[in-house]
């Protein structure tokens, strides 16, 4: 492993990110977990394995698998419209913005629980659509940001079931979670993922453990690195965002990871159906195509595409890969990220994961895309190079 972690700090060293911790899983275990630098410029505070990240969209991977566990139960349906559970969503407009005017049109059809968990409702993000970004800039739309939910007042972008577009579809899940099962979405998730899965030191609720275990955020200014955690507000006020709001580390994250490396298993028992399986790891969005993302707020996130020379699509939870990477993941490998420049893949042809976790803005950074480039590189060059001929030929039956 010293190979993988030499070439992993040296990736971080080149492209001068601060601080980061990282985390290797093949299917029986985390095979690696490492923490490099500091969390503070001024002295050493390394992180650790207490080290908390904000995944942000990483969660809502694990929102859906909670999801999916109501429908393991009965209690949930696809074709449900999501009017059932919240009235309101049943007179949502789609905003449109033209010569900095807004206007609103009435849906042709109802959101229903698939679009939700496909992002192919008509919600969008603020920093990725330009008539979302205008309604918070002009406080006509609370911000991502809120305690108290209002953030998912806001309109659709697109009518229903036309286009894949990332927003906060997620959210509205974990209230439609809340609604049948009659528990907060944390403790629902608790009781019915981390714990199962072992995944102890996740929650959404930051109270449960010390704030100084909570991995310090800087915003990236050309070379310089600001320390932002002042203005970082780590209270929930009850309202908990399914698309966004754990915190967790990468030994954890691997957990949940392993999970699709073992077909929806753990320790040889079913955890989820295979039904469930597939929705998280097939393609759920049809003829629709993930696309390139804009920016609208480039102090947060850069405009950004996965891999455009590759064909993808988006399953329940996770974009897919429809292509080999050479030398990297496997056709079929499940991945996403997290808006503080946290990333995982998952390979189950390959019966490997990784991540690593950083806690930076803007989000997509290059920089921050080099050493996930970098560890996942080098973690299938070292791995296999390190086979067993036993390994090697099961490997080679199963491809």
């Amino acid at each position: 492993m010293r190979n993988i972690i030499t070439a992993v700090e040296e990736a971080l060293r080149k492209e001068n990110i601060p601080f980061a911790s990282y985390a290797i899983t093949d299917k029986n275990e985390t095979i690696l977990y490492e923490h490099f630098g500091t969390q503070d410029l001024t002295k050493e505070l390394p992180p650790t394995n207490d080290t908390r990240y904000r995944i942000a969209s990483m969660s809502k991977a694990v929102t859906t698998l909670a999801a999916l566990k109501l429908l393991d139960d009965g209690k949930l349906q696809l074709n449900t419209n999501a009017k059932e559970y919240f009235p309101e969503l049943g007179e949502i407009k789609v905003a449109k913005l033209h010569e900095n005017n807004i206007t609103y049109n009435e849906i042709e059809s109802d959101i229903t629980i698939h679009q939700l968990l496909s992002h192919t409702s008509g919600f969008g993000y603020d920093f990725h659509d330009p008539t979302l970004s205008h309604l918070v800039v002009n406080q006509e739309l609370a911000p991502l940001t809120s305690k108290d939910g209002s953030q998912l007042k806001a309109p659709l972008a697109y009518q229903p079931g036309t286009r894949w577009e990332y927003g906060i579809s997620l959210g509205w899940i974990g209230k439609i979670i809340e609604k049948i099962s009659g528990s907060n979405l944390n403790d629902f998730i608790t009781e019915k993922v981390f714990l199962p899965l072992g995944m102890k030191d996740s929650t959404f609720d930051a109270s449960t453990f010390d704030k100084k275990n909570i991995a310090v955020l800087h915003a990236m200014e050309a070379e310089n690195f600001i320390n932002v955690d002042d203005f970082v507000d780590d209270s929930t006020d009850g309202f908990y965002y399914g698309g966004g709001g754990i915190y967790s580390t990468p030994d954890d994250y691997c957990k949940f990871m392993r999970l699709f490396l073992n077909e929806g298993k753990i320790n040889g028992n079913p955890f989820i159906s295979a039904n469930t399986l597939d929705l998280m790891m097939k393609n759920q969005i049809g003829d629709l195509n993930y696309l390139h993302q804009p920016t609208f707020n480039p102090s947060l996130i850069h405009p950004h595409e996965w891999y455009p020379e590759i064909k993808k699509k988006f399953t329940y939870g996770f974009l897919t890969n429809l292509e080999d990477m050479p030398g990297r993941r496997k056709s079929g490998s499940l991945a996403w990220s997290g808006i503080c420049n946290t990333y995982f893949w998952i390979d189950p042809a390959s019966g490997l994961g990784g991540t690593l976790m950083m806690q930076l803005s803007p989000h997509y950074d290059k920089k921050c895309i080099n050493v996930l480039e970098a560890l996942e590189t080098v973690s299938y060059t070292h791995l296999r190079a390190h086979e067993t001929e036993a390994d090697l030929v099961c490997r080679l039956l199963l491809e």
